[in-house]
Order: structure tokens, then sequence, then C-alpha cells
């Protein structure tokens, strides 16, 4: 390979790397999986079956991946779960059971893409790792959701302290590949992949622990 052919390699790919660190979008199918998130959420809190349903019918619609790597990783978002929750909710009425048996029997579209997501708790100055693995070449979205402001506690004078996320992605030799150092309850981070293994590395600067939920998403490259 000559110098020049291998600068212009080296160049073609610094150019796709800093294009993907610079689209720090949050993509489509993680936007209506934090949304089917929100109505699970919303659903239980007001014991309304119809948010339930719908987010049953968002999960199915993006065949959703739960990649919990042991046991302790449980999901709060088990579809049987939701769909026991609205039957309950929906306290005998005709129609909104029928909804929930709709929602039950409703095949698995796969219309994008699945996005992936893990639940993780991140204590107070704690670093977590997650490792993350991807055959062949992918553009990755990777949004970290924390609690933030949402939930906090008070020190022994009586100020709130809350959890203060920061997120790194290394490569297989150790490299960090993208990073989202801007704190808060949210990072945000793309890439193109390089290689097969990687980790994503959440620490939690603040001094509140964190239950969040990272989302995936991974776009294989044709090139």
């Amino acid at each position: 390979m000559s110098v020049l052919s291998f600068t212009s390699s080296a160049f073609a790919q610094k150019m796709q790397d800093d294009m993907a660190s610079s689209l720090k979008v949050i993509p489509q199918e993680v936007q209506l999986l934090k949304m089917a998130d929100n109505l699970v959420a919303y659903g239980r809190q007001t014991k309304s079956a119809l948010p339930l349903i719908q987010a049953v019918q968002i999960y199915r619609s993006l065949n959703v991946t739960d990649a919990a790597d042991d046991a302790s990783q449980t999901s709060p978002f088990s579809e049987a779960q939701i769909l026991s929750d609205a039957t309950k909710f929906a306290d005998g009425n005709k129609t909104l059971l029928a909804l929930v048996k709709e929602a039950g029997k409703s095949t698995r579209a796969g219309v994008f893409e699945e996005p992936l997501r893990y639940f993780r708790v991140v204590e107070s100055g704690e670093t977590i790792s997650q490792p993350l693995h991807v055959d062949g070449s992918h553009y990755i979205q990777v949004l970290v959701d924390g609690q933030g402001e949402g939930v906090f506690s008070q020190d022994k004078d009586g100020n709130k302290v809350y959890s203060d996320l920061r997120l790194n992605v290394y490569d297989n030799k150790g490299r960090v590949i993208a990073s989202d150092q801007s704190g808060g309850k949210n990072c945000v981070a793309a890439f193109i992949s390089r290689t097969n293994n990687m980790t994503i590395a959440i620490k939690n600067v603040g001094k509140l622990s964190d239950n969040c939920i990272i989302y995936v998403q991974k776009t294989r490259m044709n090139y």
C-alpha cells in the first residue's frame, strides 16, 4: 500500500469518526423505546391499563431486547408482567380486556433494527462496565438515561444531592472511542465500531446512587 493511499484511508476513517461523534442525535428507535418505558411508569403510577397496552404494542414493533448479562439485571419492563398489570387495572372493562388480549397476541414486527436495553445501578463514586459486542462495522448510538434530578437526597447540612453520570466507550485495547463528560442524568455518544468487542463505562461522580437504563442502537455500515 502506498503512503498516499494509506493517508487517504486514515483521513477517510477520521472523517467518519468525526461525523459519527458530531451526530449525537437520539435515534427514532430509542426515542420510541424510551416513550414506551415512560408509558409503563405512568400506567403503573395511575393504575391505568391503556398506557401499558400501548407500551407493549411499541415494544413488539421494535422487537426490543433486554440484554442483561446476568440474573441480577432484571428488567422492570417484562411484557408478561405489564400485560398482567394491565389486566388488573382494566377492572373488568371488556373493551380494555380485549385490547390486552390483542396486545398479547400481536407479533413482533421487527420494523427497526432491534435496540438493546440494559439496567444498571451505579453507586456514588462507582464506575460500572457494560460489555458490548457487535459483528462487523456498525454506527452505534448510546444513551444513558439516569434519574438525575428526578430523585435526590439531602446531606447532613440539608443540601440536595444528586447522581451525576459520565460516559466513556472503550475499544478492545482500552482506548476511548466515544465519550460524554457533560454531566447530569443523561449521556449520549455516537461512534463507528472498529472492533467487535467494546466496553461501555459509566461513572457516577454525584453523591447519590442511580438506577440507570442504557439504550444502544446499532446500524450496520455497508462499505
